[in-house]
């Protein structure tokens, strides 16, 4: 970003001095690339002073629940137009740049700048500007959103790799750094993510053997020793995961004793209970994210009117607020100008299925 005075120039080295605090040094997880390679770094939460494992966005996005409030939020909001006004008014020649892009599709490039704020708690901009006027401030022509694992920072430095493999230092003025309202979920959403990860997989291990905890009781004179134990186990439950397994029958000396299913409520209520937390990362209804059943009752009470303009005013305008203020910034726009998502399609009327008023 180019500096206005020293409080902007503070500010530009501020921001990029904490994404350096918090993200390692090799490359970051991308919405593109296969992650099964990365390693995220250990970073230390500043509340607790206790370190933190990031989960991967791959790992965040087969989380059911959290695919479906990321897609609703990123969709939503990546969809509505962004305005440029001045005192209180739309200016009328809006900035093309806003609107349409010869990189990437601009309401796409909202989408995806939202998923980086929300999942890494940063996004990078590199800016086309055109030829200084007369003040000597150089308009924006057009913007493009950098994948994540294509950017970092080197000793202060904001480095992009090309597709060609080759680094590249971006200089002041080149690029727009969109710092996000917290940490990012991958750090800040990693213990609920992670243990919605291992209840998918319990899960999945009990629909391949979907019995109740079961002890096999050995009433046997002889004792047995672990291998025969051990082998019995393994012949019980080969058994129950053959497709007739249904019908079994018990050696003389051993009895099978089930003891309830309290892991079948575990995994009904702990999925709900899972979802909504998912929900509470994003700051959204429960029901948004389906997690509306949760301990018996339901909380999808509220009507469609109501809940689209609750969507609009607590959810989408928390979302909305950092790439406003980044866009307002005096190094993007002329001074008294400033950028506002316009969710009027959202809150007036009922939705007409056409969408917002959109820039040619």
């Amino acid at each position: 970003m180019r500096p206005v005075g020293i409080f902007s120039w503070w500010r530009t080295v501020n921001q990029v001095e904490r994404y350096a605090a918090l993200q390692p040094s090799r490359a970051l997880a991308s919405p593109f690339v296969g992650e099964s390679h990365l390693t995220p770094a250990v970073v230390l939460d500043d509340i607790w002073q206790a370190k933190v494992q990031p989960v991967t966005r791959a790992e965040a996005m087969s989380v059911p629940a959290h695919a479906r409030s990321r897609n609703l939020i990123c969709t939503m909001l990546g969809r509505q137009p962004l305005r440029v006004y001045r005192d209180g008014a739309p200016i009328p020649e809006q900035p093309r740049w806003l609107s349409t892009s010869k990189y990437f599709p601009a309401r796409l490039r909202m989408v995806w700048t939202i998923d980086d704020l929300a999942h890494y708690g940063w996004c990078l901009w590199v800016l086309d500007r055109g030829a200084a006027d007369s003040s000597g401030r150089r308009p924006i022509l057009d913007a493009y959103r950098v994948d994540p694992l294509r950017w970092k920072v080197d000793q202060g430095r904001i480095v992009i790799t090309t597709a060609h493999g080759k680094t590249m230092e971006l200089h002041d003025g080149d690029y727009l750094l969109i710092p996000g309202y917290s940490e990012g979920m991958l750090t800040a959403a990693a213990d609920t993510i992670r243990g919605a990860k291992d209840l998918e997989h319990q899960w999945q291990a009990r629909v391949k053997n979907p019995v109740p905890v079961t002890e096999i009781r050995y009433t046997g004179d002889e004792d047995l020793d672990e291998d025969e134990m051990r082998d019995i186990r393994t012949a019980y439950i080969t058994a129950r995961q053959d497709p007739e397994g249904t019908v079994m029958v018990t050696p003389r000396g051993f009895e099978v004793h089930p003891h309830g299913d309290s892991a079948l409520e575990l995994f009904v209520q702990g999925r709900n209970a899972v979802a909504l937390d998912v929900a509470r990362f994003w700051n959204l209804r429960a029901s948004n994210a389906d997690a509306s059943n949760v301990n018996g009752s339901s909380v999808n009470y509220e009507n469609l009117g109501l809940g689209r303009t609750d969507l609009a005013d607590v959810t989408l305008r928390g979302w909305a607020l950092p790439i406003e203020e980044a866009l307002s910034q005096d190094d993007v726009l002329p001074a008294g100008q400033y950028v506002q998502f316009d969710l009027s399609a959202l809150v007036i009327g009922p939705d007409t299925g056409t969408g917002p008023v959109l820039e040619d």
